[in-house]
């Protein structure tokens, strides 16, 4: 079972919509919808950690029902599928096999761009168009905005607060991917998740800024896929 995260203010349903049609039927696709967003739509945001993992790791134990999963995640979603896994651990499961973290720095290091969560809202924006990945045309319409900013702000204070403690890597192997002009995460940011780890922790680097996802999403599906399924393998074969 793969779990899937989204970035800030996105919905995760949304996001991976189009993995279903490209993992194999044996990769069980479950995005984790957040709340306030998509079908969770009508429920209040979050801003903490504690309230978020519960709910997310809530989700994670229903759907998993005691067998072994994999966690992916790109920027916000990296840093809370780190967490999950670090607390499924601590917690007794479910057991994550695989860890995939995209366009986020390794967690133990310090933002590398200043903090944009409580800005005014025209600099808010400003910034929002720097991150590429919200439309213009939702950028300059104030309903969607009214909408999409308290979601944005609620995900970017858990991101951009987020203080690390450190717990002991873990033991499944950590596959990065990040892009070469990401100014979010640099190439030795990226490099730095191996000391999160004790297994492998392969880093891909692609052509682009901090949404390179968009561009080589099948690429980034191809590996995720040809892991799990060597993971898969391997512990069959055990």
């Amino acid at each position: 079972m793969l779990f899937c995260l989204p970035y800030a203010g996105g919905s995760a349903l949304t996001a991976y919509r189009s993995w279903a049609r490209q993992l194999p039927d044996t990769i069980d696709l479950q995005p984790v919808e957040l709340p306030g967003r998509g079908g969770r739509m009508r429920e209040p945001v979050i801003n903490r950690w504690e309230s978020l993992l519960g709910d997310v790791l809530a989700t994670m134990r229903r759907k998993a029902g005691g067998g072994p999963c994999a966690l992916y995640g790109h920027s916000f979603g990296a840093l809370l599928a780190f967490e999950c896994a670090r607390r499924l651990r601590r917690d007794g499961g479910p057991e994550v096999v695989e860890l995939f973290v995209s366009g986020h720095r390794a967690p133990h290091l310090s933002p590398s761009v200043p903090p944009m969560h409580d800005l005014p809202r025209a600099e808010f924006i400003d910034r929002l168009r720097d991150y590429d990945a919200t439309p213009e045309v939702v950028l300059q319409d104030a309903e969607l905005m009214g909408l999409f900013e308290p979601i944005l702000r609620a995900d970017l204070t858990l991101s951009e607060c987020y203080a690390f403690s450190d717990d002991g890597p873990l033991d499944c192997p950590i596959v990065v991917f990040g892009g070469r002009d990401d100014p979010h995460a640099d190439l030795a940011s990226l490099d730095a998740w191996d000391r999160h780890t004790t297994a492998r922790c392969p880093v891909r680097v692609y052509p682009g800024g901090h949404f390179f996802i968009k561009q080589f999403e099948s690429d980034i599906v191809k590996v995720v896929a040809t892991e799990l399924t060597a993971s898969a393998n391997g512990r069959r074969g055990g």
